[in-house]
């Protein structure tokens, strides 16, 4: 098995069992969920980074790779931002608008175009039922976080920054949703689909999370170590472990051409 994989496990498994077993009046217990979802998130960028080489940025899928990798490494610069503020200030304190949303909201655009170059390395033809594919799954995603979270959102009495910051994390989720259904559809019955069902599963536990965040914040019921936590985790313990799978995929593939 691969040294960074192995890494990426290891470090995903003590850091979500800290995050679920240590208590939660743990005085510190926040420098390990943010500190550790870092370095999941570094040991996956660290596996992007393979990726990239191996693929080569010229190509669409070294391309995808890298923008989603650099996206969550964006995030995890955000999630280092959260937990200094916890330290200096004081480690109730939920900084919430603040210096951590530029890295959490870099990571919306970089892996959003991440995903798009990512579905460009299916081979599909603009049938009358892929068509629908693309247009129906994003409205069907789009109308459905509308009326349920963002609605809300855009009618709440918060001021104007945390309620474009309320807007945009889930617009964001609605874009990482739309691309992983559709690039899930269109992959199906190919080699490529186990790597990116994994990586589609990130996304899909990342927006998960984002909503689940919006709502215990609003309820004023999130402590350090809550299931969103472990969500953000999962996101982005997948995302790394996908791209990984994609590696060793497109290896074999192209190792079975060869042969052939």
């Amino acid at each position: 098995m691969e040294k960074k994989l192995v890494a990426l496990i290891l470090i995903a498994v003590l850091v979500l069992g800290g995050v679920v077993l240590l208590p939660r009046e743990l005085p510190y217990k926040f420098v390990v969920v943010n500190f550790g979802e870092f370095l999941i998130i570094l040991a996956g960028f660290w596996v992007g980074l393979a990726a990239v080489k191996r693929f080569t940025f010229e190509s669409a899928m070294g391309r995808s790779v890298f923008f989603i990798s650099l996206g969550a490494f964006c995030w995890g610069v955000g999630n280092l931002i959260w937990m200094t503020y916890q330290l200096l200030i004081d480690p109730e304190m939920i900084p919430y608008p603040s210096l951590a949303d530029l890295g959490y909201l870099a990571f919306i655009p970089l892996a959003a175009y991440g995903l798009y170059t990512l579905l460009k390395n299916i081979d599909f033809n603009f049938t009358p039922k892929a068509l629908l594919k693309v247009t129906v799954l994003p409205l069907l995603v789009l109308v459905v976080c509308y009326f349920f979270f963002i609605r809300s959102k855009l009618a709440s009495n918060d001021p104007l920054g945390i309620k474009l910051l309320n807007v945009a994390y889930p617009v964001g989720d609605v874009i990482f949703i739309s691309f992983a259904l559709v690039i899930l559809s269109f992959a199906y019955g190919s080699f490529l689909f186990k790597p990116f069902a994994v990586i589609s599963l990130g996304f899909l536990f990342q927006a998960a999370a984002d909503f689940g965040f919006s709502y215990v914040i609003s309820a004023g019921t999130y402590f350090t170590g809550h299931w969103v936590d472990v969500a953000w985790c999962l996101a982005f313990f997948c995302i790394g472990l996908g791209i990984q799978l994609l590696v060793e995929g497109q290896t074999k593939e192209t190792g079975s051409s060869t042969k052939a």
